[in-house]
């Protein structure tokens, strides 16, 4: 796959993602307008704004977040919760020393934050993922910054799962990416300090691993002489010029470094069905 196909491939991904979905029963579902609903509701927003058409301010009573709160206090689980225990006789010291670097395990990763960042999110929207980064040890994934086919059930059913990362300067240079294309996305924009990263997964159709990921930036841009200007995701048509964009790191993976976790799962869609929804 040239680059070219490749960033092709990708813009018609993102904009598959932004499409509603057609639900069982002849409704229309939007993945991000869900989410953005659930935000501003759950934080006692309207989505008209906060005042009505005379200029009244108009006064939000929330009745979502208590029951959130409700269902997080049910699914708590704390760390002093996971135990170990033998299961044959003469076990027990073993197992006793298993249970004690286990704790230092959780204390060390923070686990326990973990647990209550996913008690949280869980019912609130309704899905929660995890990820395992680099250094082994799981982090919860932002779902407003997460791509996939909004209609499967699981992302192990999508054709293609994309993380949007917002990095600095340092943090480009320090990553062991191509030095040589990090170089050209900090030298295309000297005066910029935050950078959109986009970690692709697309499903192999070929031989070797399942997953081929790329981590690319600067590919929603198109040139109109010698002006450019950001193309939205939802808009990533071919009938704009884009500029080249920039493949930072790209490899080969067995399996998806994310778990996900649905409240109540619904046919037709990846979104689980949440208190606020």
């Amino acid at each position: 796959m040239t680059s070219q196909e490749l960033f092709s491939s990708i813009r018609a991904n993102l904009q598959q993602f932004h499409e509603s979905v057609t639900m069982p029963g002849g409704y229309e579902f939007n993945h991000l307008n869900t989410l953005k609903f659930v935000d501003l509701y759950y934080n006692g927003k309207f989505e008209s704004g906060e005042y009505d058409s005379q200029g009244l301010k108009k006064y939000f009573f929330n009745i979502m977040k208590p029951s959130c709160d409700i269902a997080t206090k049910f699914i708590d689980l704390d760390t002093k919760d996971l135990l170990m225990l033998s299961e044959r006789a003469g076990d027990e010291y073993r197992v006793w020393v298993m249970q004690r670097d286990l704790k230092a395990w959780l204390k060390e990763t923070q686990f326990g934050v973990l647990l209550n960042e996913i008690g949280f999110d869980f019912p609130k929207y309704g899905s929660v993922v995890i990820k395992k980064n680099k250094d082994g040890e799981w982090k919860k994934v932002l779902l407003q910054n997460l791509r996939m086919d909004p209609s499967v059930q699981s992302l192990e059913d999508s054709s293609f799962v994309k993380e949007i990362h917002v990095m600095t300067r340092r943090e480009l240079r320090d990553m062991k990416w191509d030095k040589k294309a990090v170089d050209e996305l900090l030298d295309r924009y000297p005066k910029e300090v935050y950078f959109k990263v986009y970690e692709c997964y697309l499903y192999n159709m070929e031989e070797g691993k399942k997953w081929l990921r790329y981590f690319t930036a600067d590919f929603l841009r198109s040139q109109d002489g010698k002006h450019s200007k950001s193309i939205p995701e939802s808009d990533a048509s071919s009938e704009y010029d884009f500029v080249p964009g920039i493949i930072l790191y790209e490899d080969e993976m067995d399996e998806l470094p994310y778990r996900e976790l649905h409240w109540e799962p619904v046919p037709g869609r990846w979104l689980g069905y949440g208190f606020p929804e």
